[in-house]
């Protein structure tokens, strides 16, 4: 029940106006800490932690999830494990492997 009040929540909060971001996180941080969440992936004040982490979410958020609106958690979840497994993995490339998707790095690996 905490979860589905704090989705709710974040949807409102969500679709207010943009400029008030700053109060949004503030928000979102009090109720994580009221229901003992952590509302980060990396330690206090570490933002080098979970950088590879931090980026694919980055990447998912801003590729993907931004740009569609879900009516159902199953149809995110799908969307999302399409993302992930056909295009994150096959086809887009990435800098720190020369320019090549995933798949193909490991493919030209010996």
């Amino acid at each position: 029940m905490i979860i589905s009040e704090m989705q709710r929540k974040l949807a409102t909060w969500t679709a207010a106006d943009p400029s008030r971001r700053v109060e949004r996180l503030l928000r979102l941080i009090t109720l994580c800490r009221a229901n003992n969440l952590a509302p980060s992936m990396s330690r206090r004040g570490n933002c080098w932690d979970n950088a590879v982490a931090e980026s694919f979410f980055s990447s998912l958020k801003k590729e993907r999830v931004r740009k569609r609106i879900y009516k159902t958690r199953d149809m995110a979840r799908a969307d999302i494990f399409d993302y992930i497994e056909v295009f994150y993995n096959r086809t887009r490339r990435h800098s720190h492997l020369g320019g090549v998707s995933p798949e193909a790095f490991e493919k030209a690996s010996p």
